[in-house]
Parts: C-alpha cells; structure tokens; sequence
C-alpha cells in the first residue's frame, strides 16, 4: 500500500468515526393512580425500566414539596409517595415529578412526570394552555399559550417542567384579560441534551379563586437538532490538504 493510499485510507476512517453511534436505550414506563384525600394520603408510583441498558441511582423529585425519593438501582419499582395538603385549598392539584436516573457509566439523565391529586372536590375553571413540540441547539424560545374563558380577569402562575438537560425559567405570573388569549415566552438553555434526541416537557397554569384551587397542565417535546462537526471537517479538511500536496509532491519526483 502506497503512502497516498494509506493517507486516503486513515481519512475514510475518519469519516467513518464520525458516523457510529452508541448503542443502548433507557426507556422509563411510569404509572401512577389519581386520588383523592382530604389532607394527607399516599401515591403509589410505578417505574419500569423498558430498555436495554440498566438504570441506576434512580431518584424522584416532587416539585411539590421538594423533596426526593430514592430508589437505587431500577427493575420494576413501586413506591409509595405520601402527599400532605394541609394548608391548602379544596379542588385540583397537577403534581410534577422529576425521575432522575443514570446510566451504567455515570452519565446522568431525567425525565418529566406527572400525577392528579384532588383534595376534597375537583375543580374545572376556565383556563386553558396550549403547548406545542420546539425545535433547537443551543437553545430558543418555547411559546405557551394561556386562553382564559371566563368572563372576569384571572391572575395565572404558570409553570414550565423540563428534564436536567435543558434550563428554563420555571415560574411566570400573568394577568389575562376575559375571554382572552395570552403568549408566555420561555427561554431555554441547553444543559447538555444530547443531539437528535426529544426530550418531554409538561407546563401547568395553576390559580385559587373563592377559596378553591384550578390547576390545568399541556405538554409537548422539544427537540434538539444535530449541530455541524466543526472540528470533524476541520481535521478532514487537513487530512484532505496532506493528500494533495502528497501527490504533487510525489509528481514531482518522477
């Protein structure tokens, strides 16, 4: 094999390189049931593991309370979550639950869940969200709409649930006018999302009128898109230049 060849060869490779990707998925199933209570009960929360890959270190986040729940390592786990409401108000409660979770070689990831709770009575008011998939790199701007049906102004906290890999603010209040329609804009950073992958995301409106609580959720994906191979094609390109100049130089010697 001649030098040409074998510089031709080492930049396939090269080229080769950047198309493998790894193997091996973690899909998480979770189950949980709705209840119902007066002030404290318990959520039974089921997550299996539907993937190749194991799950380790499994922890779930309660934005409710903030606290954490630990697991270990995950097979086909239930627990039993309790849920204290004292101090709060009858009606309609969306908990948000963060299932964080690593991989066998450390590398970290989450995911976004959700359950009902009704305290008391359930609540159905007027406040709608609309929620839709995104598309990013480094990062955007998710729009959430908020529709308000009622005939009076209602002042709404709206809330945005993503998994660790991406960064938003989490918590917007506005004041939306009767029979309106309001864009809440969030920015999102990417925190180490992996390229080509979609990662879900859950948006709560949540509001308390004559001593009642309404909370109302939508969902949706965002996507991250696959970034050029900069350095890749740099190093491609300087491969490439060696091959040409090798064979003038070769040329020449003839």
């Amino acid at each position: 094999m001649t030098w040409y060849h074998r510089i031709t060869l080492i930049v396939a490779l090269l080229v080769l390189m950047c198309s493998i990707a790894a193997a091996g998925t973690i899909t998480l199933q979770t189950t949980t049931m709705d209840i119902l209570l007066n002030e404290t009960g318990t959520l039974n929360m089921t997550i299996i593991n539907r993937g190749d890959v194991p799950a380790v270190d499994v922890n779930v986040f309660s934005y409710f309370d903030e606290k954490t729940y630990f697991i270990g390592n995950l097979g086909e786990n239930t627990i039993q979550i309790p849920v204290d409401m004292h101090g709060k108000n009858p009606g309609t409660y969306n908990l948000i639950w963060k299932i964080n979770y690593r991989d066998t070689k450390g590398y970290p990831y989450s995911a976004i869940t959700n359950s009902k709770i009704v305290k008391q009575e359930p609540t159905a008011g007027n406040i709608y969200l609309i929620a839709a998939d995104m598309k990013m790199q480094d990062n955007g701007q998710l729009e959430i709409i908020v529709k308000n049906r009622n005939t009076v102004k209602k002042t709404v906290s709206v809330n945005l649930y993503l998994s660790s890999e991406l960064i938003s603010e989490e918590l917007k209040t506005i004041s939306t006018e009767p029979n309106g329609q309001d864009s809440v804009i969030f920015n999102v950073v990417n925190n180490g999302a992996n390229e080509n992958s979609a990662y879900y995301y859950i948006a709560s409106a949540d509001y308390d009128e004559t001593g009642k609580h309404y909370s109302v959720i939508s969902s949706g994906t965002i996507i991250i898109e696959k970034q050029a191979n900069v350095i890749w094609f740099g190093v491609i390109a300087v491969f490439a230049a060696i091959v040409v100049i090798a064979y003038f130089i070769m040329r020449k010697k003839k």
